[in-house]
């Protein structure tokens, strides 16, 4: 009777390796959702980001130009140039997030890169585990004499 719960436990204790194996490669495509939307979100911010930096250059340019006009140099040469640092200034920024953006992309990237070189070496173990108990499983088999006692050859 040991033998049979033996059997019955180390068929059991597979089964469970096989689930750990498949909740793990769910874990992992989950991971890689979330990157995604990750990534998804950066840009979305990066996008108001640059909005946000465009529209505060538009108020700073119309303030400046009513400034100039109110005291009687709508087009004088100081505020041409005023203008122009302003929109070098905007350049600039938006030259900024744009590389910001793109460095958090490949941060993204590589962060979901190595989840799922995790999830692989996650899985080879599990595995492994797996056939190291199937190789138990058959000697616990041999030992208890099955196959010397049966008809499998």
């Amino acid at each position: 009777m040991p033998q049979v719960i033996q059997v019955v436990a180390a068929v059991a204790g597979l089964a469970q390796q096989r689930k750990a194996i498949k909740a793990q490669e769910r874990a992992a495509a989950t991971q890689i959702q979330i990157a995604e939307r990750q990534q998804q979100q950066q840009e979305v911010q990066a996008t108001a980001s640059r909005r946000r930096s465009i529209r505060a250059a538009q108020v700073q340019r119309a303030r400046t130009l009513a400034s100039a006009q109110s005291l009687g140099a709508g087009g004088g040469s100081a505020v041409a140039g005023g203008l122009g640092s302003l929109s070098s200034q905007l350049g600039g920024a938006l030259g900024y997030q744009t590389q910001m953006t793109g460095l958090s992309r490949d941060i993204s990237g590589l962060s979901q890169q190595a989840g799922v070189f995790n999830m692989q070496a996650n899985r080879a173990l599990g595995q492994a585990q797996l056939f190291g108990s199937i190789g138990q499983f058959a000697g616990q088999l041999d030992e208890s004499g099955f196959f010397s006692n049966s008809t499998v050859s």
